[in-house]
């Protein structure tokens, strides 16, 4: 163990604890949390810095979960969320492991269990974050980590006119945009990408989005090479009722 400022902190990136130890939920907003000790948090230097936790319920040992959350430095603990395992208040849970979490891990990760419907798509980390889509990169500007619910959340700009959020729940992926609307497809049509989401579950029709983004080499052919695809995966007749039946206002343009 080390000691700054008086506080004690373990002394390497992922530290292994006991998993004897039971640590009860405590009332934590609309949910409940775990305090995790400093004394068991790697040394680190930022407060977004992102901290994975595994913890199981103190009656199923061997079931682990992974969540998240950040720590202040020589704060005397974490809140760890609890809200995706329901826990409630005074409910038993021990603590596995404890590490800090790198861009790297995000993208590998993310393409190992894409959502669905963003198939196509491709999280890279070359010193910043990058998607491509149908082989094309689309820059996610101003990215940077944060967590919510034991969730880590990537918030970034996609061509700096649209803010989007990638969210790591314990069993999957998912996309939103800012107001938490899902986005359902991304698909590259020549030097263009097509964005759709749903407002609600109740949406009839997706709501869409393109984004005017140069792709070095594209050109109306592969536009077209691109429709054909979305044809055959059955996005053609989507498009079709959506241009036929949807208001103009739930299309938007704009440049990267």
């Amino acid at each position: 163990m080390s000691v700054v400022d008086g506080r004690l902190y373990a002394p390497s990136d992922s530290v292994g604890v006991s998993s004897d130890r039971i640590f009860r939920a405590v009332k934590y907003g609309h949910s409940c949390a775990l305090l995790v000790p400093a004394s068991m948090i790697p040394i680190h230097q930022k407060r977004d810095d992102v901290i994975a936790v595994t913890v199981a319920r103190a009656s199923e040992p061997a079931r682990g979960f992974v969540l998240y959350t950040t720590h202040l430095p020589g704060y005397q603990h974490a809140y760890l969320d609890l809200f995706q395992l329901g826990a409630k208040y005074q409910d038993e849970f021990r603590i596995l492991s404890v590490r800090l979490y790198s861009e790297e891990e995000f993208p590998t990760e993310y393409n190992g269990a894409k959502p669905k419907g963003l198939e196509n798509t491709e999280l890279a980390w070359k010193g910043k974050f990058v998607m491509y889509v149908d082989g094309a990169e689309i820059q996610l500007r101003e990215a940077k980590f944060r967590t919510y619910q034991g969730m880590v959340v990537l918030d970034a700009a996609v061509t700096g006119a649209r803010a989007i959020k990638i969210q790591k729940k314990i069993d999957s992926f998912e996309v939103r945009l800012k107001d938490h609307s899902p986005v359902i497809s991304l698909t590259r049509l020549g030097q263009r990408f097509r964005l759709a989401y749903q407002r609600t579950g109740h949406d009839t029709y997706p709501h869409i989005r393109f984004l005017n983004v140069f792709v070095e080499g594209a050109s109306a052919s592969e536009a077209v090479r691109h429709s054909v695809r979305l044809e055959k995966d059955g996005l053609a007749a989507v498009d079709k009722e959506f241009e036929n039946n949807i208001r103009p206002s739930h299309i938007d343009e704009f440049a990267g």
